[in-house]
């Protein structure tokens, strides 16, 4: 058996099937990825395939061919199976990764941006804290282990709902994925440089902090102050308004450039809140009157 198994190993062609089957399923898993059938998924697709292959090689060493076509029909039925079982992760997952991400278009990224606007302002009128964060090109599914996945449409009342005091769900981050309402209540990492400002709290010590382990765009909306602040690259820039909010997101989420301050807006160093050696550079807007 050990030698039929050498055989199999060592034949160009089945090195290339097993190449070819491996793309595949990286490729459903890909596609399943961060919706809740992942790891049941992910599960029975390798037992499944793993027995599959053990019971097949076996077959084919003993040359039982009426074994052999045992196993490749309950195969094929299993990835059926698997497929009408799994759908609506499937289609979920296709929704976003492929109607999303590939064929997005300007409007749904302006749509979202002016949804988001929306929610800070009226939370920053309220005095209501929040902690928004987009992910762009680095991964921040590991945030989202003690999180609450919501994979809802981005509206501005969802948001505010989130984040309303008594929320079992506003005590933490909200992240944005493909142009949706990704995971609530999600644990972020507090930046470890010790001359961040005091008068910074928890949740913009979190927002400095993602940006700098990655180029998530983050906003922040004070509960004591009601300013609005966004963190990106280690840069937290204070006092947005509406309207120099909404053309931030635009240039540098949607654009994506690089880490800069926001065209148009002259900016000044906080002299009360930026120690002279700090790695964290904490700005504010220079509003004209």
């Amino acid at each position: 058996m050990w030698g039929t198994l050498e055989r199999l190993l060592t034949d160009p062609w089945n090195l290339l099937e097993a190449a070819i089957l491996s793309v595949l399923l990286w490729g459903l898993l890909t596609v399943v990825r961060g919706t809740r059938g992942e790891g049941m998924l992910r599960a029975l697709g390798l037992f499944l395939g793993i027995t599959f292959l053990i019971l097949r090689s076996v077959a084919v060493g003993l040359h039982l061919d009426r074994l052999i076509l045992v196993l490749d029909a309950i195969f094929q039925a299993s990835v059926v199976a698997l497929v009408v079982i799994f759908q609506p992760e499937l289609r979920r997952g296709l929704a976003i990764k492929i109607g999303q991400r590939w064929l997005s278009t300007d409007a749904n990224d302006t749509q979202l941006i002016n949804e988001i606007v929306n929610a800070a302002c009226r939370m920053s009128e309220g005095r209501v804290g929040a902690l928004i964060a987009f992910q762009r090109e680095d991964n921040l599914e590991g945030y989202t282990a003690n999180g609450v996945i919501l994979d809802a449409l981005p509206h501005a009342d969802t948001i505010v709902t989130v984040f309303w005091p008594g929320s079992p769900l506003h005590d933490q981050a909200l992240l944005i994925r493909d142009g949706r309402l990704w995971a609530a209540k999600c644990t972020l990492p507090n930046t470890d440089d010790p001359n961040v400002p005091r008068s910074l709290g928890t949740r913009h010590r979190a927002a400095i902090g993602l940006s700098e382990h990655s180029d998530a765009l983050v906003v922040v909306v004070s509960e004591e102050t009601g300013i609005i602040s966004v963190a990106e690259a280690g840069q937290l820039t204070r006092e947005f308004d509406r309207e120099s909010l909404t053309e931030y997101l635009t240039q540098h989420y949607i654009g994506r450039p690089e880490a800069s301050p926001p065209a148009g807006d002259e900016q000044q160093e906080d002299p009360d809140d930026l120690q002279s050696r700090s790695t964290t550079r904490v700005v504010r807007r220079k509003v004209s009157s």
